[in-house]
């Protein structure tokens, strides 16, 4: 089936349509102090920024000194405060229960013994740490479920209590670096090869193995690798996992196979209607053993479901591969239709709406995209049925001619010296004569075809499957 874009079918109105974009706009912003300066709270020993106002005015390098003394003595209480204010609670919650005195925990032979006072749990973990086997990692560790801990998993990572006692346990000293930070995270892991990344990326968004040229240019730096995912992203095989992807989410298949889908393509378009009306209901039966299809109302009909059932899948993969605003899936004035819904929407994309000669038969073929070439394309047919000049005409047609056609194509500048024209015959399939064993030949390309491929590779810099 051919597609082509239709500009300015049905344009969209907007203004029943309301659009909001929210925007979440987060700053964050704190002055940079070359030492950390706390005030001591009378009422509680909670430390507080000093701003610039409360900052005593030091006369001279004495008085400096003792304020430098008293914000170091000020510190100190930090660790035990910030336990008080952000960590306690947590802990009460979920380790109480078991590590109380004369509790579960203490009963299998722990040491970390907790109450209800928060200044004595504090103390309960200074003491704790200050045991040679234990550190801080052990004791995130045994919250997270690990070491054989009893209690299983209290904490996730990810939890308010887990970070807070992260934090606490560097201040003391415990921890000099979490387990969760970054360099803990990648220990023991490698950055993959980047033609083993391409690999990858190739098979998956392009269905197809990078060749060595483009394994080349990968290994070479970020950028090549980035360049040659780019390539595989550009051709044919991204299209379909485009499509599949789209297929996916919208389940458009499931409406040509099976499901009852009311088009109304007699009530809602006029030019498809009349069309309709020229054709018989069934195929006659002076045809019903002809090799060639008959043109009846149901191959109208199924031409044009095909159409609206495919137009979202080829619209998006129109958008993607031409690296448009994604938004224009939604809101383009444009759709894609093939030459039934082309007559349908009376969009006047360029197709024949000659669907048959005067008999009422006509010819079917089936083609898929392989390969592109900037200008050129690598095509694939399948013939329904046998019309003399098939291919070239119906390429022609849909002003693609085959390259070196001396018959339908204008062109006569040719990147290599063809004795004939750019079409072979990978496959024939007949059926016994006498036998009626059926019979499959097979035959390669030949290699002035290999080298028109591989020049047009070569100019176009496209990739090839290995």
């Amino acid at each position: 089936m051919h597609w082509q874009r239709a500009f300015k079918l049905n344009s969209k109105t907007l203004a029943s349509m309301n659009r909001w974009l929210l925007m979440l706009l987060l700053a964050a912003s704190a002055p940079v102090f070359s030492w950390p300066e706390w005030a001591d709270d009378n009422s509680n020993d909670s430390p507080k920024r000093v701003s610039a106002a409360q900052k005593p005015t030091l006369a001279g390098p004495q008085a400096h000194y003792q304020h430098l003394l008293a914000t170091v003595s000020a510190q100190s209480t930090f660790p035990k405060a910030f336990y008080r204010d952000d960590v306690d609670d947590g802990v009460q919650s979920t380790c109480l229960a078991c590590h109380r005195a004369e509790g579960v925990a203490q009963q299998s032979g722990a040491r970390l013994v907790l109450t209800a006072d928060a200044d004595a749990n504090h103390q309960a973990f200074t003491d704790f740490l200050a045991l040679d086997d234990t550190d801080g990692a052990r004791i995130l560790a045994k919250v997270t479920g690990q070491y054989g801990h009893g209690g299983g998993a209290v904490l996730t990572p990810s939890s308010l209590t887990y970070v807070a006692l992260q934090d606490y346990l560097t201040m003391l000293g415990a921890l000099t670096e979490g387990p969760q930070g970054e360099d803990a995270f990648w220990e023991g892991t490698a950055a993959e090869p980047r033609d083993i990344t391409l690999r990858r990326a190739a098979l998956l968004l392009a269905g197809q193995m990078p060749n060595a040229a483009s394994l080349s240019k990968a290994s070479e730096s970020e950028a090549g690798l980035r360049e040659q995912i780019m390539v595989a992203m550009s051709g044919p095989g991204f299209r379909d996992f485009v499509i599949r992807g789209a297929n996916d989410r919208l389940l458009l298949d499931g409406l040509l196979n099976g499901l009852n889908f009311k088009d109304g393509a007699t009530d809602r378009y006029p030019a498809l209607a009349e069309l309709m009306a020229t054709l018989p209901t069934k195929v006659p039966e002076e045809f019903k053993a002809s090799s060639r299809p008959f043109f009846a109302r149901y191959a109208v009909q199924q031409g044009f479901r095909d159409a609206i059932m495919r137009e979202p899948l080829e619209l998006i993969a129109h958008v993607v591969m031409n690296d448009l605003s994604y938004q224009q899936v939604v809101t383009a004035d444009h759709t894609m239709v093939n030459a039934f819904s082309d007559l349908a929407y009376r969009s006047d994309a360029g197709f024949s709406h000659d669907f048959s000669d005067a008999s009422g038969r006509y010819a079917r073929t089936h083609w898929t995209l392989v390969e592109r070439f900037g200008d050129y394309s690598l095509l694939r047919f399948k013939l329904d049925t046998g019309r003399t000049h098939q291919i070239r005409v119906h390429c022609a047609h849909i002003n693609h001619p085959v390259v070196g056609d001396p018959t339908y194509s204008r062109c006569r500048k040719l990147p290599v010296d063809l004795p004939g024209q750019a079409l072979h015959a990978v496959q024939l399939g007949l059926d016994h004569p006498i036998t009626g064993e059926r019979m499959v030949f097979d035959a390669p390309l030949p290699p002035v075809m290999e080298k028109l491929l591989l020049v047009l590779r070569r100019r176009s810099g496209a990739s090839s499957p290995v």
